[in-house]
């Protein structure tokens, strides 16, 4: 009995991948529906996946909210993964994404440092929220890998502007880690 039913949630985790993947909004929007309430790890890149080929508003939101109300701790791997395809739009949802959902990614923060300085304004005002909300111990490398991208950035575009502002309340949160790392 067990296989059958595991063959049918095989069947159906297939089914979804090739639904989220359809030009067609509502068959889009429908597997959604579907990954919102059964949904694990195994979606996350194909939603991202999703959010960049869709033009729709919609879509868009339906998958911000659902990776932002994300519990399960293997989905920090992917959505972190996923700031290195460098879409500015898709860095924001992630980094609301992996606060919203009370990620603690304190083994990336360059990665999110990296995402926040070559983004926009918004995707820099995520990442400092995220940010401003870690908890240590820090791992030292990570800190001061995302404190060399930080002074890479205010070196090249200096210190005026409203993002270079959040980057420096950025490099001030990162400057406190430095209290809080990892032995």
């Amino acid at each position: 009995m067990s296989e059958i039913k595991e063959e049918g949630n095989k069947k159906l985790h297939e089914t979804l991948l090739e639904e989220l993947q359809s030009i067609n909004e509502e068959v889009v929007v429908s597997a959604l529906d579907k990954i919102k309430d059964k949904g694990n790890v195994q979606f996350i890149t194909p939603m991202l996946d999703a959010f960049e080929d869709s033009d729709s508003d919609l879509v868009r939101e339906m998958i911000r909210v659902i990776l932002s109300e994300l519990k399960i701790s293997t989905g920090l791997v992917p959505l972190v993964e996923g700031l290195q395809r460098r879409n500015d739009e898709l860095n924001e949802v992630i980094l609301y994404a992996l606060w919203h959902a009370n990620f603690n990614p304190i083994h990336h923060l360059e990665e999110i440092v990296r995402a926040v300085c070559e983004g926009s304004y918004m995707t820099a005002l995520e990442g400092l929220t995220l940010i401003e909300n870690l908890e240590g111990p820090f791992p030292n490398e990570t800190v001061e890998a995302a404190r060399m991208v930080v002074q890479e950035y205010l070196k090249e575009k200096g210190e005026e502007g409203e993002k270079s502002k959040l980057i420096v309340a950025i490099n001030a949160y990162l400057n406190d880690f430095s209290n809080f790392i990892k032995v």
